[in-house]
């Protein structure tokens, strides 16, 4: 199994917001080191003007507050969007949301053995609190499809009650007017007819829904797949630090940067 480091997608930057520009904005706000931008243009229909979609690639992640904020937004907001702002007045921003990229590259890219040991920590390092970062997107949108698929399952659950009362009122009602009035037995039973519609209804939206449940479960499963592995690709960065010689000095520890 691949996978791919968190992209971002900005769904609209100015003509003049350049490639050089987006990847200085991001580094000085400590989200992460960039390692490509893509630009989609666009034009708006009714005023005409032309400016760009932007697909943002990352070498690796920073691990920090900003970066935290930044995957709650993404995770939370109903559009599933966050807002990065890129001016030093504090008004101008960019909404962003993850990039869904069809080609995977692996999280993790090679470290050469052969740099000298300070670098190739420093470079150890950065994978980690990158893929640390991203560990808690992942954990964030497994809680929101966990919690999601709960409601699923309990719509079920309520649906089938709600049927099953239906069934067991059709019969108390076709009791109870056994010794009604012609007329009155007839309008029942075209009552019961409708009911009956209604629980057809009620079947069909049950089955979508669990249609929509395996679904979501197949998302929780891949899910947790992902976070099984970063967890394994983590503990084995960990384990290449401590073969390493001992720590530089005035440099965090791995421990620090979870």
């Amino acid at each position: 199994m691949s996978f791919s480091n968190i992209a971002l997608y900005i769904k609209r930057a100015e003509l003049y917001h350049g490639k050089d520009y987006i990847i200085e904005i991001l580094r000085n706000l400590n989200y992460g080191e960039v390692s490509d931008v893509q630009f989609i243009k666009k034009t708006n229909f009714t005023t005409g003007q032309e400016y760009n979609g932007a697909i943002v690639t990352f070498k690796h992640w920073f691990m920090n507050s900003h970066v935290q904020i930044l995957f709650d937004q993404m995770n939370t907001s109903a559009d599933r969007t966050a807002k990065i702002t890129h001016d030093k007045f504090g008004q101008r921003y960019w909404v962003v949301c993850q990039h869904q990229s069809s080609a995977a590259e692996k999280i993790m890219p090679s470290v050469n053995p052969e740099l000298p040991d300070k670098i190739r920590i420093e470079e150890l390092e950065k994978l980690v609190a990158s893929m640390t970062a991203q560990m808690h997107f992942f954990q964030l949108q497994q809680e929101k499809t966990e919690q999601k698929f709960m409601e699923y399952e309990n719509k079920e659950i309520h649906s089938l009650l709600v049927n099953a009362e239906l069934k067991s009122q059709l019969k108390e009602k076709d009791f109870e007017i056994q010794d009604d009035f012609l007329s009155e037995l007839t309008n029942t039973r075209l009552h019961a007819i409708d009911l009956r519609r209604q629980v057809e209804t009620a079947k069909f939206q049950l089955e979508e829904k669990i249609i929509e449940c395996d679904q979501l479960n197949e998302e929780l499963y891949e899910e947790r797949n992902i976070l099984a592995y970063l967890h394994a690709q983590a503990n084995e960065m960990r384990d290449m630090l401590h073969l390493d010689s001992k720590p530089i000095k005035g440099k965090m520890t791995i421990e620090e940067l979870m």
